[in-house]
């Protein structure tokens, strides 16, 4: 037996080696050539996938943490510590221009806009912005042809002096007064259309003499009853003309549903007044958003159903995704005034005054000025406009334990309610005005070296 194992040696030649998967790592290339295809493509799959982190450990306690591009702008990065959105460093904004901004991603705008306006859907696209409606964001929606909605008077009318078309705004009401204002403007400054969600007002003898009826939907979020019950004043009203309805719903299923009921809410109308409304809107309220491929195919499927059910004609349809159009598009800048740890639960982090109240929804902030080795720690993020009664911006907030005054952070998909805008692109900041007839709120400090283009 062990001259046959000593043979092969003894005649030159040389037994084949096994090589566990991991050796391969450290195998020459003479050794490699023995391993079978399938075990080098193996070898090769897993050094591909090691990161630096894999072969040094240690270093994952001195590096920051990775910016979800799903909350922030697609253009922030860390750099040396600090926080950047467009290649600009946002300490250095908050240093030339005064605090609290509000700054806009301008790549980060165009991308969220494509990739909405060339999803699968053949309907008209509706759009919220936030509560910053700059220049560039009625520019980038003027030319995606997308609808905008608005909800207040404020909005309308910062809308209507940028230069969006009246054709595609449209204004939600959600009470009667707000209905009773859209209706009372003049013919020149009105929205396009308008949703109404609890009715009219009984419209005075004065306001029967009008040139233009604004084209009206109802919502039917509401009970069935109550929608049948405003069609019919809407209908009754000379002021205004039914041209559909609205639903709204969070899941696949609901979405069904909704649409296939309002359908019928058509049908009724058209049997109970001779009214026949051809728009169908849809509004998605789940935060998170739903699969736009399936909605595609649920919402096409419902319209098919509802019309051949109530035998309705099909109408046109217009889906609001949910999203505001500056989500992950936008981030407020400001520095921290005080901290309160007199609270045992939690501290409270005081931002500059102006900031604004509650965002939309949990707040994602980060210190942008230094890079910070402490835990992270849960705060109470606060505007510090009224020392007495603070306004909370967000409860839980997550932030390093050392945040101190001065610090600058960076909230993304903050409050929107700062009194000044920046929009970022390739390495530029532009100040731009809420409303053009606005002065200009900008402070500048001097600072040299800052690449800022002067003004």
């Amino acid at each position: 037996m062990v001259e046959a194992h000593l043979l092969p040696r003894c005649q030159g030649h040389r037994p084949q080696r096994q090589f566990p998967v991991k050796a391969g790592l450290f195998a020459s290339y003479r050794d490699d050539d023995r391993l079978e295809a399938r075990t080098r493509s193996r070898i090769d799959e897993e050094m591909c996938s090691m990161t630096l982190l894999d072969y040094l450990p240690s270093l994952r306690g001195a590096l920051s943490s990775r910016l979800d591009h799903a909350v922030w702008p697609s253009t922030t990065h860390y750099r040396h510590g600090r926080v950047t959105v467009a290649g600009m460093f946002l300490d250095d904004i908050a240093d030339r221009y005064s605090t609290p901004v509000c700054v806009i991603d301008e790549t980060s705008l165009r991308g969220r806009c494509n990739r909405i306006a060339l999803g699968s859907f053949t309907a008209e696209m509706l759009y919220r912005p936030s509560s910053v409606l700059a220049p560039v964001v009625a520019r980038w929606i003027g030319e995606q042809h997308l609808t905008l909605v608005v909800e207040s008077m404020a909005a309308l009318s910062s809308a209507r002096q940028l230069g969006v078309d009246p054709s595609h705004i449209v204004g939600r009401a959600q009470s009667a007064q707000a209905a009773d204002l859209l209706l009372s403007l003049p013919v020149g400054e009105r929205a396009g259309r308008i949703v109404v969600a609890a009715g009219l007002h009984r419209i005075s003898d004065a306001d029967r003499t009008v040139a233009v009826a604004q084209s009206t939907l109802v919502s039917t979020d509401g009970n069935r009853e109550y929608a049948e019950n405003v069609i019919a004043q809407v209908v009754d009203c000379p002021a205004t003309v039914f041209d559909g309805v609205e639903c709204s719903a969070s899941t696949l299923d609901g979405v069904f549903a909704r649409i296939v009921e309002s359908l019928g809410v058509m049908a009724q109308a058209y049997r109970d007044h001779g009214v026949l409304g051809n728009r169908l809107h849809l509004r998605i309220d789940s935060r998170t958003g739903l699969d736009t491929a399936l909605l595609s195919d649920v919402v096409e499927d419902a319209v098919d159903e509802g019309c051949i059910r109530h035998r309705f004609p099909r109408p046109q349809l217009a889906v609001e995704t949910g999203e505001s159009i500056t989500d992950a598009s936008m981030v407020t800048v400001c520095r921290v005034r005080s901290i309160d740890r007199t609270d045992s639960q939690r501290a409270v982090v005081v931002v500059d005054g102006g900031t604004g109240c509650a965002p939309a929804g949990p707040a994602a902030a980060v210190i942008a000025n230094r890079h910070s080795q402490a835990g992270d720690e849960l705060f109470v993020l606060a505007d510090g406009s009224d020392p007495l009664r603070r306004c909370v911006i967000d409860s839980t907030v997550s932030l390093p334990a050392d945040v101190r005054v001065g610090d600058v952070l960076a909230i993304a998909d903050g409050p929107g309610d700062c009194p000044s805008v920046l929009t970022l692109s390739d390495g530029q900041a532009h100040h731009l005005d809420l409303l053009p007839e606005m002065p200009s709120p900008v402070r500048f400090i001097p600072r040299v070296g800052t690449p800022f283009p002067s003004r």
